[in-house]
């Protein structure tokens, strides 16, 4: 049994393989993957601080085994292990207690485009669904878009997907700038007002490169690690699939116009492809 168009022929024996085996429908689950992936960027931190401080100084440090801090929506999240069986302390300080105006304004340039992003590859598959996919819809829509549809969908994957997610992690590179411009820099080692400690104001650590590690010898042999959390390198990750979502889209067949197509470029020579 066959469904015949003017476009082309579908046999309801293979239907399965022509959906399935395309690059249409493999830039759609890049798509989807690339949606997973962002969602969870967007539900994790973006950046962390993590201070291993050895027993000889713990009484500088009045008793405190490690302090572990995280900057997330809410602001920053500051978990402080104490020595011995003392229950750690933990700490929510909004992003309005924090004079570091610049910082919030990094943080959420990056998850404005992240959640674009997101909004975009929601878009994008259904427009893979609807518009290429499915042979009866994919008709309809070459129809629509004037036989290009399949580079209409490429260019809004790339404008609506992949361009908002690189902006996103690549805003967040400035991080360091951002926190070392911080009032009074209460979020840099020279003050650290919300850690409850204090490092040598020499050093720049997380407030002067975005990862490192350093261990501060003339400081009781403090160990500073700082990098991105796990919600960046998401985002990171999600570009991968998006940008292979986009080659796969261009490099889909593109159907000539078919005969109805024709009788309405006929009526109006404006649509017609040039």
């Amino acid at each position: 049994m066959c469904i015949h168009t003017s476009a082309c022929s579908y046999s309801m024996d293979d239907w399965w393989k022509r959906v399935f085996f395309t690059r249409r429908f493999w830039s759609a689950l890049c798509i989807f993957v690339a949606g997973v992936l962002l969602i969870v960027s967007i539900s994790t931190p973006w950046y962390s601080v993590h201070i291993h401080i050895p027993k000889s100084a713990t009484p500088i440090f009045e008793q405190i085994d490690s302090i572990h801090a995280v900057w997330w929506w809410q602001g920053l999240y500051i978990i402080a292990d104490r020595e011995g069986d003392l229950a750690p302390e933990t700490r929510w300080i909004q992003w309005d207690k924090i004079n570091a105006d610049q910082a919030e304004a990094t943080y959420f340039a990056a998850m404005a485009n992240v959640i674009g992003a997101l909004g975009g590859s929601i878009l994008v598959l259904f427009m893979i669904v609807f518009c290429l996919l499915f042979p009866p819809t994919r008709e309809l829509s070459e129809r629509c878009f004037c036989s290009y549809a399949k580079v209409f969908v490429c260019l809004v994957t790339v404008v609506a997907v992949v361009c908002p997610t690189i902006v996103g992690w690549g805003v967040f590179i400035s991080w360091p700038t951002a926190l070392s411009n911080a009032q009074d820099k209460e979020l840099c080692p020279s003050n650290m007002a919300f850690f409850q400690a204090q490092l040598p104001s020499n050093v720049d650590l997380w407030c002067g490169s975005f990862i490192g590690r350093e261990k501060l010898t003339d400081f009781n042999d403090v160990v500073v690690a700082w990098a991105p959390e796990s919600g960046w390198y998401f985002a990171l990750m999600a570009t991968l699939p998006s940008l292979i979502a986009s080659i796969l889209l261009a490099l889909v067949t593109r159907l000539p116009p078919s005969s109805a197509s024709d009788a309405i470029f006929t009526r109006s020579p404006l649509l017609h492809p040039l």
